[in-house]
């Protein structure tokens, strides 16, 4: 999922998507600047990825009690990301019954926050106000024993929609690069009341530090073009986008490479 300078391999194009400059890979070039020629794209194997909620723009510093969230949190996280993805154009498409959206995200999130916390890479503010969850390198979107529970849990919450939710989880999976070696922003979103406040980009400004001084890139999906400026302005490139199945929305997938070491 992306767009960048050099070394993509190509993907299909999608007949819903917009006709924009493409590199000689295939892939379509947007606004902003690519990532390095490291990055490959096309990946298989894991069952659940996700998107980042939105944040208007704040003034000043208002971060509160930025850390790692435990499993005393895990409700409190897994509302935050509920609301803040409730009006998100990706998840709207894919849940189009605002009536449940918000249980059937409870659901599933909570499955997916339960696996991640055990890696220490949920961040948060104080009382949820803005969450990070982070995927390290080699970490699984789901652990053991969750993702035996996840194809139970989307048909029992999403009866005749879970295909097309497995569609839009297949295209995330399709499109995330295989090299190099990352931290993926799995989810990230602000609770409603905390918006416009500065939390989410303060928090997203904190949490690439810590990944930089680990010699690591990082990469993530923005399910809402509003958003991209935001992650634009911390150190990420745009990799490619794409389209969902049957019309959907647009994804743009976005990268950060890891720090470059001084030769001596």
């Amino acid at each position: 999922m992306a767009l960048e300078p050099m070394g993509w391999p190509s993907s299909p194009d999608d007949p819903g998507t917009p006709k924009t400059p493409k590199d000689h890979y295939g892939h379509r070039v947007t606004q902003g600047t690519l990532c390095s020629s490291s990055w490959n794209s096309t990946r298989s194997g894991s069952v659940c990825t996700h998107v980042q909620g939105s944040e208007p723009d704040g003034q000043g510093s208002a971060l509160t009690d930025p850390h790692v969230s435990d499993r005393d949190e895990i409700e409190p996280v897994t509302a935050t990301l509920a609301e803040a993805f409730h009006n998100d154009p990706v998840w709207t498409w894919a849940i189009p019954d605002a009536s449940h959206r918000r249980r059937r995200f409870g659901c599933l999130w909570s499955l997916l926050i339960t696996s991640a916390v055990e890696s220490s890479w949920v961040w948060s503010t104080a009382e949820a106000g803005a969450v990070a969850l982070w995927n390290p390198p080699g970490v699984p979107d789901l652990v053991s024993p969750y993702d035996e529970e996840v194809d139970e849990v989307i048909d029992r919450q999403f009866g005749s929609g879970a295909e097309r939710l497995r569609s839009v989880l297949a295209a995330f999976d399709q499109h995330r690069p295989t090299s190099p070696e990352h931290f993926y922003l799995n989810m990230f979103g602000v609770r409603d009341d905390q918006r416009g406040k500065g939390l989410g980009m303060e928090l997203l400004a904190l949490n690439p530090e810590a990944i930089d001084a680990l010699g690591q890139a990082a990469y993530l999906e923005s399910s809402n073009p509003a958003n991209n400026k935001r992650y634009l302005a911390h150190g990420f490139e745009i990799l490619e986008e794409f389209s969902l199945p049957e019309g959907g929305p647009t994804v743009t997938t976005m990268c950060r490479d890891a720090p470059q070491v001084p030769s001596h």
